[in-house]
């Protein structure tokens, strides 16, 4: 494997998030695709839920869930809004409690 890390990343559902025009089924497939892909090439994939706190609770667990079941070994939840720390805790909290596997995940949270 190549020892460096591949980071698929996704546009969410949040306010503003639909650059991509896709459904949010298309958005889960090709989240599990592209990080079923990256371990094809490394044991370290980063997956990164952009404008993570924006994103609506139960989609954004759905896929981190995804992300974690199809190989991910780092769960990155950014904003690029700067949101403030208690929205990222809060994201972070609900994840924890909700996520099944995020336990053995390292985490990872920025605000721009």
């Amino acid at each position: 494997m190549i020892g460096r890390q591949i980071e698929p990343e996704y546009m969410t559902d949040a306010p503003g998030g639909a650059q991509l025009r896709i459904t949010r089924d298309d958005c889960f497939k090709a989240i599990v695709d592209g990080v079923k892909r990256a371990r094809n090439f490394t044991d370290d994939v980063e997956f990164s839920a952009e404008d993570a706190t924006r994103s609506g609770r139960d989609f954004l667990c759905k896929v981190v869930e995804a992300a974690i079941a199809s190989g991910a070994t780092t769960i990155n939840l950014p904003d690029t809004v700067a949101a403030i720390p208690d929205q990222l805790a809060k994201t972070i909290e609900v994840g924890r409690a909700r996520v099944q596997g995020v336990r053995n995940i390292r985490p990872a949270a920025k605000s721009a």
